[in-house]
């Protein structure tokens, strides 16, 4: 009488099978995963300058003063530049008129409420000016620029909805975001 033996595990025919067929499933799905990060770095980054157009605005009330964003390359000083992706600060404006200088404050780091880091991936932040102010009511200051570009990095030149958004404040200091900018650059 023969006994059969009760075999555990796969042969290996098996398992290169399975593997081939995990590998197929993996590489289908790899540019969806990629979308899906990039469309969550944009709004991590969205969301981020909400948040600070919005502490910009409190703060300007709540301390009677003018408070300012402007782009900074160094959390030390505002840009030139109209590319505010390498970050930007929030700060105390007392002359009111944009510039983070000795006649804010002195030293100048003094008037810094928060420096705001880069952005995320190949994501890219545009102004439409030097600085984004908020007057002592909350509202858009004399000279302020009035919108932001917020561009993924495979954003399409212009008008992309899916990879771009447009950050407008009205006059009133409300912010306003609209899906698909304008331009990417």
């Amino acid at each position: 009488m023969k006994t059969h033996i009760l075999q555990n595990g796969l042969t290996l025919l098996e398992l290169i099978v399975a593997m081939a067929v995990l590998a197929i499933i993996t590489s289908l799905a790899a540019p969806a995963m990629t979308g899906m990060i990039r469309g969550n770095e944009l709004r991590g980054d969205l969301n981020t300058l909400k948040s600070s157009i919005a502490f910009a605005r409190t703060e300007a009330v709540s301390l009677k003063e003018q408070v300012a964003l402007c782009a900074t390359t160094d959390a030390t000083s505002c840009a030139t530049s109209s590319d505010w992706s390498a970050g930007w600060l929030i700060y105390v404006d007392k002359s009111g008129d944009g510039l983070l200088t000795t006649a804010d404050c002195d030293p100048v780091v003094d008037c810094i409420l928060r420096v705001q880091q880069g952005l995320n991936g190949q994501n890219t932040l545009y102004s439409s000016g030097a600085y984004l102010a908020f007057d002592s009511y909350g509202a858009l200051a004399t000279g302020s620029l009035s919108s932001l570009r917020l561009c993924a990095g495979n954003a399409l030149a212009s008008g992309d909805v899916d990879n771009s958004h447009e950050i407008s404040v009205a006059s009133s200091g409300s912010a306003r975001v609209k899906k698909g900018a304008a331009t990417c650059s």
